[in-house]
């Protein structure tokens, strides 16, 4: 079985981040994300405060010792909360699935939340083999398709 790790996230994951945030594809599946995901200086600026701050906790996912994408911990709306982004070449492989799974070991913090666009199927695969329940359906406002979108929202009680 491959191996999928998580470890810190590196200066030099930076442009591998980057290269996930500029796919048209991966942002259109994400929904929400940047307005303006080219912007590069803004990207690294983000990261930094990201990575400096006690309010995230991150996690690089590493699979079969490739940096492939992140996990993260952080408060959205009042609720403690995970995201998670993987490179598109690694989609559908279960290896966001084990990534959540060590990552949740990490943050002993429940209830946990997330959020994933309804049209997202593959992060809500993520969320419920995980043992997130869905709590609610929300349209929210996304910034970087310019509209509405149908999201919905999980816990995580245990």
């Amino acid at each position: 079985m491959p191996k999928v790790v998580l470890r810190a996230i590196r200066s030099e994951d930076m442009d591998t981040l980057f290269g996930q945030l500029v796919d048209s594809v991966a942002n259109e599946m994400a929904v929400f994300g940047s307005k303006d995901p080219l912007n590069k200086p803004a990207f690294l600026e983000r990261w930094q405060r990201i990575l400096s701050s006690d309010e995230f906790f991150c996690r690089a996912i590493v699979f079969n010792g490739q940096f492939v994408g992140h996990v993260a911990h952080f408060e959205q709306l009042g609720n403690p909360s995970i995201s998670y982004r993987l490179g598109r070449e690694f989609w559908g492989r279960g290896i966001t699935t084990r990534a959540v799974n060590q990552f949740l070991s990490l943050i002993e913090m429940r209830p946990l939340f997330a959020r994933a666009a309804l049209s997202n199927l593959g992060s809500i695969k993520v969320l419920e083999n995980n043992g997130f329940k869905r709590i609610a359906t929300e349209n929210s406002y996304s910034e970087a398709i310019e509209n509405m979108v149908e999201e919905a929202i999980y816990s995580l009680e245990h």
